[in-house]
């Protein structure tokens, strides 16, 4: 079962178990820096050939890419497994009265998030890190609003972090709460969450991220 908020937890998982996540861990953040490396390494190539221009965030884009789709189900297993066995690891974590920020919800959870009082979802991934359609969260009365953006090297544009800081803040008026997600939770996300942190609570950016990093380390 899946470490939400921290209630549950498998404390059974043997030594071996966890030394399995540990290397799998390792592997594959190796994986994703060797290949990170090499993206980066073609585009200086391509700048040192004079072709520079369009082609240098076209290759980087496409690289980002082949490494996201590459490690995601990968990826998403980990955090899966490092989610059961470590009860301070958290599925998702509560920012502030307007705000959850967490991994990508999965199917068999998303009446737990009505639980939690969520009733707004902001996705902040491809479709093919998406799990849950809006048809799903639409069924449990949640509202869904899709930003894709690509894992490792990219934040959403300006536009489309302004238009989720109106989503999310338009939902807390209403007095509703909203989950803002990404794979993991650690990186996409976040940078909305500090967007709206920002804007809202008036907070420095400095600020702003020692709270987040206080609750969700």
């Amino acid at each position: 079962m899946v470490n939400y908020t921290g209630a549950t937890a498998n404390s059974n998982i043997d030594n071996r178990s966890s030394n399995y996540i540990g290397v799998m861990v390792i592997t594959l953040t190796w994986i994703g820096r060797f290949l990170l490396e090499k993206s980066r390494g073609l585009d200086e190539h391509v700048r040192s050939s004079g072709l520079g221009g369009k082609l240098v965030p076209y290759v980087k884009r496409v690289a980002a890419e082949i490494c996201a789709r590459a490690l995601f189900y990968p990826t998403l297993f980990v955090n899966i497994g490092r989610n059961v066995i470590n009860p301070d690891y958290h599925w998702l974590d509560r920012i502030d009265q307007d705000i959850f920020l967490g991994a990508v919800p999965l199917p068999g959870n998303v009446p737990l998030l009505k639980e939690l009082g969520i009733n707004a979802v902001v996705s902040l991934t491809q479709s093919y890190e998406t799990l849950v359609p809006t048809s799903t969260y639409q069924a449990h009365g949640i509202q869904h609003l899709e930003m894709p953006t690509t894992d490792y090297l990219y934040a959403p544009p300006q536009e489309e972090i302004c238009e989720a800081l109106y989503f999310i803040h338009k939902n807390a008026r209403h007095g509703g709460t909203t989950l803002v997600h990404c794979k993991a939770g650690r990186a996409r996300n976040t940078t909305v969450v500090l967007c709206y942190l920002v804007k809202y609570r008036k907070m420095t950016p400095e600020t702003a991220l020692q709270h987040v990093m206080s609750i969700r380390p």
